[in-house]
């Protein structure tokens, strides 16, 4: 199992939420309610402080997500590695039939 945490700074999430008001193809996206999220940005990230250490059996990966080809880069790289690392080999023939002599 693979965690990811897709980290957004409060600069960058300022930028999205203005984007959402200025570009009719975002509007879609608006939420009024995302404004009071925004107001107890830094209380979110404690509570985030208390989850990453209570739920860290399995370790958690912090993605920088500010720019999504990095977001995407960085997480495609750690599922590459960690299927590299499974060394996963293809399932044997059961065929008797088929089998070289």
């Amino acid at each position: 199992m693979l965690k990811f945490f897709l980290n957004v700074s409060k600069e960058a999430q300022l930028e999205r939420l203005n984007e959402r008001l200025e570009n009719p193809e975002k509007y879609w996206k608006h939420n009024d309610g995302d404004w009071d999220t925004r107001a107890k940005f830094d209380e979110y990230q404690k509570v985030y402080d208390t989850i990453f250490e209570r739920c860290s059996y399995i370790p958690w990966h912090f993605v920088p997500a500010d720019s999504n080809w990095q977001k995407l880069y960085y997480v495609a790289k750690v599922v590459h590695e960690t299927l590299k690392n499974m060394n996963i080999q293809w399932p044997p023939l059961k065929s008797e039939r088929f089998k070289a002599k």
